[in-house]
């Protein structure tokens, strides 16, 4: 599962770095005409138009997929798996994504 991270985007929310929020692909000088605040941030990543109905970091999407009954459920670094099948992703979402695989078996 790879999602945004909203515990790496809170984060930036929070301590008001320009870094912060450049190192998730964000620069606060420079921000599209709809977007003009950090709040905007937040609610474009947790919501990306109608792709996203739900925020997660890590401790929230391992205990949602341990309990919709798989027993295995491992956070991931970007191209990383125990499945080679499944470590491909786009450079672009390495700064800013969650990755978590969770196995039935």
């Amino acid at each position: 599962v790879v999602v945004p991270d909203a515990g790496r985007f809170l984060l930036a929310y929070a301590s008001a770095d320009a870094a912060g929020w450049r190192a998730l692909g964000w620069d606060l000088d420079d921000m599209p005409a709809d977007i003009t605040t950090r709040m905007d941030i937040i609610n474009h990543v947790f919501r990306q138009g109608e792709e996203h109905r739900y925020a997660y970091d890590a401790e929230t999407l391992i205990a949602k997929l341990l309990t919709a009954g798989f027993p295995t459920v491992v956070e991931q670094r970007y191209g990383e798996s125990s499945d080679p099948m499944l470590t491909g992703d786009r450079e672009v979402h390495r700064a800013y994504s969650l990755y978590v695989e969770a196995t039935k078996g």
